[in-house]
């Protein structure tokens, strides 16, 4: 019976062990398992997760880069191992929140110019290749050309970087391509010269100092009309002659051109007589002056008589007899053109009583060879 009882107990001890195991066994893995499932440091990574990324599972942003694990690899695919997941120089911290450029490319607009640099040390946007959009790539303009990728229009003479190395081929870094003392936009736009020649008509004058860089000036004189009003010989006209003298100022004083035009003999009347005169293309202006002689014989002698052609003081300031003038060739940035008339009656000034008088009309204009008519006003 002892024996029996002993048995039973000992089958019972052996139960009541295995169950007290099994009941052990139950809560190390029950242990386990919430250990392994739970999120200790709440960034949205579970233990198991962190354990086999090789994240710390009780520290939220393992390196440090102000992302939470779980947001790095659920919602950015950042590494949450590295601050710069793409090697690109910037946090993924700042091309998330800051650049919005993407973490996992090191040059997000495709520019070839990784996001660092071009934040960092160029200043030129990452989210997009031509950050000035003068349509060339910040990567050319820093790379190849050397312009600035935040300016359009490097050189800041009015035409933009494309332009002038793809259209004109001028330099995008020189206002002034062909060092002729203008701009280039001046050039192509406003005078239509050549930004590329400092010399565009070849006259021998940099075109920007050159009155029409595009061609030469010239001065128009026409005797629209002349009549006597008296003269020397009783009842014979006149023998006119008229002397045209032009004054240019150069660095040595004046250059004086003398044009001799000859009317006609035993005339009372001309009309349309006319002259042009080449000026050099660094003049503004010249002094010109006309005066009017009758050969006329009184007294069975030969005279060269002075016409008094003056009416208007404003063109006679040196004598008063001829036509005396500072002209012009531009005035207000247009082709200057001069009417000059004289009355042909005695203006009480004359130092001879027996000055012969005459009416007159001249026309100074400033022409330019057909082809031609751009003018520069300095």
């Amino acid at each position: 019976m002892k024996v029996v009882v002993f048995a039973g107990l000992r089958v019972l001890n052996i139960r009541i062990i295995l169950v007290v195991i099994v009941i052990l066994l139950i809560i190390v893995l029950l242990g386990v398992f919430f250990y392994f499932s739970m999120d200790y440091d709440g960034d949205g990574l579970i233990t198991l997760d962190e354990l086999n990324r090789g994240t710390d599972p009780f520290n939220r942003d393992t390196d440090g880069d102000q992302l939470w694990d779980g947001d790095e690899v659920a919602k950015y695919g950042t590494n949450p191992l590295k601050r710069d997941t793409d090697g690109d120089g910037l946090s993924d911290l700042d091309e998330v929140t800051i650049y919005k450029t993407d973490p996992l490319k090191r040059d997000t607009d495709g520019d070839s110019l990784e996001d660092g640099t071009e934040v960092l040390s160029i200043g030129s946007n990452p989210l997009t290749y031509d950050s000035d959009n003068d349509n060339l790539t910040d990567y050319e303009e820093v790379e190849v050309y050397r312009t600035s990728p935040l300016l359009n229009d490097t050189d800041g003479d009015g035409l933009n970087d494309y332009f002038e190395l793809m259209v004109l081929k001028t330099d995008p870094l020189k206002n002034d391509s062909d060092s002729d003392g203008l701009d280039d936009y001046v050039e192509y736009v406003e005078l239509k010269t050549d930004p590329l020649n400092n010399d565009t008509d070849g006259d021998g004058f940099l075109d920007g100092n050159d009155l029409l860089p595009l061609g030469d000036a010239k001065i128009l004189i026409n005797i629209s009309s002349w009549s006597e009003s008296y003269y020397g010989d009783e009842d014979n006209p006149g023998d006119p002659y008229f002397i045209i003298k032009f004054y240019i100022a150069t660095t040595e004083g004046f250059e004086t051109y003398n044009v001799t035009l000859i009317a006609g003999y035993n005339v009372s009347e001309v009309h349309n007589l006319t002259y042009i005169f080449n000026v050099p293309d660094n003049v503004k202006y010249v002094y010109i002056t006309i005066a009017v002689y009758d050969n006329d014989t009184v007294d069975g002698k030969t005279y060269d008589q002075l016409y008094d052609i003056v009416t208007d003081p404003e063109f006679s300031f040196k004598d008063l007899y001829i036509i005396d003038v500072k002209y012009e060739l531009i005035v207000n940035n247009t082709l200057n053109e001069i009417v000059i008339k004289g009355d042909g009656l005695s203006d009480g000034r004359e130092q001879y009583p027996s000055a012969l008088d005459a009416s007159i009309e001249v026309i100074i204009k400033t022409i330019v060879d057909e082809k031609y008519s751009v003018i520069q006003v300095y």
